[in-house]
C-alpha cells in the first residue's frame, strides 16, 4: 500500500474512533502524513495544544492505528505561533519578552466592591 492510501485509512481510523472523543473536550487533531518507515504524523489543535494529556491520546491514537498493516508508530506536534516561538525562545535565552497589546488588557471587573471594615 502507497503512503497516500495508508494516509487514506489512518484519517478514517483516526475520525471515527478517536477525533470525535477530542472534539467533544474542545480539542482536534489533523493526521498530517504517514512517512515511508509507516509513521504517522498528527498535530494537535484547538485545546489540545495545551493539554497534559497529550501523550494519553497519542497513545490511543497509536493502538488504533498500530492495527493497520504498514504503520510502525505515530509521532505529534504542535504548531505555536510565531509570535509565541519568539516569546519562548526569549525567555529560554534570559532575554527580554517582546511586547504584546493583550498584555496590556485591563483586568476584568465583577462590579463595585463593599467596603471593608477597619
Amino acid at each position: 500500500m502507497s503512503t497516500d492510501e495508508l494516509l487514506g485509512v489512518v484519517r478514517r481510523q483516526v475520525d471515527q474512533t478517536i477525533r470525535p472523543r477530542i472534539q467533544a473536550h474542545g480539542g482536534d487533531i489533523s493526521v498530517d502524513s504517514v512517512s515511508a518507515s509507516g509513521v504517522v504524523h498528527v498535530t494537535f489543535r484547538a485545546a489540545c495544544r495545551g493539554c497534559g494529556l497529550r501523550s494519553v491520546t497519542t497513545e490511543a491514537i497509536r493502538q488504533s492505528v498500530l492495527t493497520i498493516p504498514g504503520i510502525s508508530g505515530v509521532e505529534h506536534t504542535t504548531r505555536v505561533s510565531e509570535f509565541a516561538r519568539e516569546r519562548l525562545e526569549a525567555f529560554a535565552t534570559g532575554g527580554t519578552m517582546p511586547w504584546s497589546p493583550a498584555m496590556e488588557l485591563p483586568h476584568p471587573t465583577v462590579g463595585p466592591r463593599a467596603p471593608v471594615d477597619p
